[in-house]
Order: structure tokens, then C-alpha cells, then sequence
């Protein structure tokens, strides 16, 4: 059986800043695609597709495009909110498993974009303007895998990074040779946060006092809000100015539960507003336990 479900771009912790890019390039790169509709867009990119190597039963293949453009058609609402973030973007991501008609051992990635934009049938979801679809593991292969596949999972988070960034949504847009596709990705990594960990919007609060005082801590604790958060850092936006290289201990409401956590200020950016000024921190977390740990992880792992 094969089993269908949007790009669901998983976290890595053995992810390095930087990656060797010819092993994330797509397989097929498709700039011009004509279709008007989500079905012809379906067919369109099954036969492109389907003169790939790696595609080893075409008739296979083409049969497991219907299938999911079927699938579509019964649960698009669901599909779109599993993958609102992308549909947002204006991207449609789809990937089929359990590839009866793909190499063994081969996955295949497409990337294109149409010239038009294409209604998926959703209110408030803009029209389709790119398409991504994976193809990961023969059954032999994902057999052999199970879940231990790491490359994967690198993969996924290389592309995540990409897709969620404006600068390489709007250059992929303009493209006019699939030639410029390398140098569009790496002058994208050149703006992208510097950062080993990527970071996932949440609207929560949290308390926090600062250890830069030796008075009772109920006197320094200030209740703000946490405006992302990644396995090693979070963003929060508060009333009182931390000082920057300051120890801070937090106090975080995430999934009805409370972690506590210490972190080190590394930056304080200031937003001036007509009612009062409000301060954005970024802070790296330096002392959590293993268990909290877990509860922001399984948390990530949700927002993906």
C-alpha cells in the first residue's frame, strides 16, 4: 500500500551549518509548467517525472500520481492544514513513499513552478505558484531503513530551510534558467540565519528574572512572550531590557506544562511603539534538563 502525506520536513541535531549542496539539488528542475488546475498540474508532473531514470515502471508511477490527485480531491482541506505553512507560500508539497516503481535505493525530487497561479479550491489560501514533490525508497528500500533514515531527514531540513524563506521563494519565481537554481540557493544560505537550530514561531508566555541581582527573585520576575523557540534558543518580547550577556532564567508555559530553563542573553533589538517600547531578546538556552528537552523537541516536531 502506498501511503501519502504533505512534506513534513523533519529536525536533525546532527545537522551541520553548512551541507554539501549537489547532494539537496532537485532531480528535475521544471520552470514553465502550463497546466491551469491542480489535475492537469498532477498529470503534468507525472509525465515529467516519469522520463526520470530512477523511474523504473512508468506505468506504475503514473498510477500513483492519479491515486494521489484522487486523494486530494476527497481530503484537500486536511491536506492544506497539515501543510499550511507552505500553502501560504504559495507552495504545493506532496510526497509518495513506499515506491513500488522508483530505483531501489534512489529517491527523486522535483521542484517547478507554474506560469500561472492555480487555485487549490481552499479560502484564504493563495494560488499555487510552485510545486515540490519528493519520491523517497523503493519498499525493499524503506524496509531496509525503517525509521533510521538520517539522510532523509537532512534532506527534508535542508529544503525546509529554503521554502520558509521569502528571498528564495521570489528568486525561484523570477528564475529563467534552471542553470541559476545553485547560485539562487547559495546566495539565500548567504541571508539565512546563521543559526545550527532552526526556529518555529509559538505565541506562549513565559516568566523571567534576570541573575544579574542578588534580591528575591518574585521582585525581578517579568512575565513576557515567547515569539519562537528552537532546541537551543528562544526569541521573547518584553517590556524591561535584558542585559545582553546576562544569565536569564525562564519559566515557559508550553503544552500545559512549565519547563524552566537558563539561558544567556545574546541580543536585545528595541521596537519603538506609540503606547510604550518593547525589547525583542534572543536567548540561548545553557541549562535545561533532558526531559524538558523532550517536551521541546515532541513540541518541534509538531510544528513541522
Amino acid at each position: 500500500m502506498v501511503h501519502y502525506h504533505l512534506i513534513k520536513f523533519l529536525m536533525n541535531d546532527a545537522m551541520q551549518d553548512k551541507l554539501e549542496t549537489r547532494g539537496y539539488l532537485p532531480d528535475i528542475v521544471e520552470l514553465n509548467l502550463a497546466s491551469d488546475n491542480l489535475p492537469d498540474l498532477f498529470h503534468e508532473v507525472a509525465g515529467i517525472v516519469c522520463r526520470s531514470k530512477k523511474i523504473v515502471n512508468t506505468q506504475s508511477a503514473l498510477r500513483e500520481f492519479q491515486n494521489f490527485s484522487r486523494e486530494w480531491n476527497r481530503n484537500k482541506k486536511n491536506m492544506v492544514d497539515e501543510g499550511i505553512n507552505f500553502f501560504r507560500n504559495g507552495i504545493f508539497p506532496f510526497t509518495i513513499n513506499y515506491c513500488p516503481f522508483l530505483e531501489m535505493s534512489e529517491s527523486l525530487l522535483f521542484l517547478g513552478k507554474t506560469n500561472k497561479g492555480i487555485s487549490t479550491g481552499i479560502s484564504d489560501t493563495p494560488p499555487i505558484r510552485m510545486i515540490c514533490s519528493m519520491l523517497f525508497h523503493s519498499v525493499e528500500t524503506f524496509e531496509q531503513k525503517k525509521q533510521e533514515d538520517l539522510e532523509r531527514q537532512k534532506f527534508n531540513l535542508y529544503w525546509n530551510n529554503l521554502f520558509t524563506n521569502k528571498k528564495f521563494i521570489d528568486g525561484f519565481l523570477e528564475l529563467t534558467s534552471s542553470d541559476d537554481l545553485v547560485m539562487l540557493i547559495a546566495e539565500t544560505h548567504n541571508y539565512l540565519e546563521k543559526r545550527r537550530y532552526p526556529r518555529y514561531s509559538i505565541d506562549t508566555v513565559a516568566y523571567c528574572r534576570t541573575l544579574l541581582f542578588d534580591d528575591d527573585a518574585a521582585e525581578n520576575k517579568e512575565k513576557v512572550r515567547v515569539k519562537n523557540i528552537s532546541h537551543q534558543g528562544i526569541l521573547l518580547e518584553h517590556s524591561n531590557p535584558f542585559p545582553v550577556n546576562n544569565a536569564v532564567e525562564i519559566s515557559l508555559l508550553l503544552d500545559d506544562r512549565i519547563l524552566y530553563m537558563v539561558g544567556k542573553v545574546c541580543r536585545v533589538d528595541k521596537l519603538n511603539e506609540l503606547e510604550s517600547d518593547k525589547y525583542y531578546s534572543g536567548v540561548n538556552l545553557t541549562q535545561i534538563s533532558s526531559e524538558n528537552q523532550l517536551v521541546i523537541s515532541r513540541y518541534l516536531q509538531s510544528c513541522q
